[in-house]
C-alpha cells in the first residue's frame, strides 16, 4: 500500500491543500457542482485564504493518468479570477 505523508509547521497550508481535492470531489460529484461546492464553504471569500489579497486569481490544474502510464488521460482545471473594483 502506498502512503503519503504530509508534515509542515502551522499555518503553512496543508490543510488548504486537502481541501482542494474535497473540493474538486464536491464539484465532480452527482448533485455537486461549481456553485454548491462553493456555498458549502461559505463563499467565494471564505475560499481564499487572507494572504491571497496580493494574488486574488485562484487556479487548480489537475492531470490524471492510468497506473503505469505517462500518458495524460484527464485533464481538469478551473480558474476563479476576482475583479478588481475601485476603492469605496
Amino acid at each position: 500500500m502506498n502512503r503519503v505523508f504530509m508534515v509542515g509547521p502551522n499555518a503553512s497550508g496543508k490543510s488548504n491543500l486537502l481541501d482542494v481535492f474535497r473540493f474538486l470531489r464536491d464539484i465532480a460529484k452527482p448533485g455537486g457542482g461549481l456553485q454548491n461546492a462553493v456555498l458549502e464553504r461559505g463563499g467565494i471569500t471564505k475560499i481564499r485564504c487572507l494572504a491571497a489579497r496580493a494574488h486574488p486569481d485562484v487556479e487548480v490544474e489537475i492531470h490524471l493518468s492510468e497506473y503505469d502510464s505517462n500518458e495524460i488521460t484527464w485533464k481538469y482545471a478551473i480558474g476563479i479570477k476576482q475583479e478588481v473594483r475601485g476603492r469605496r
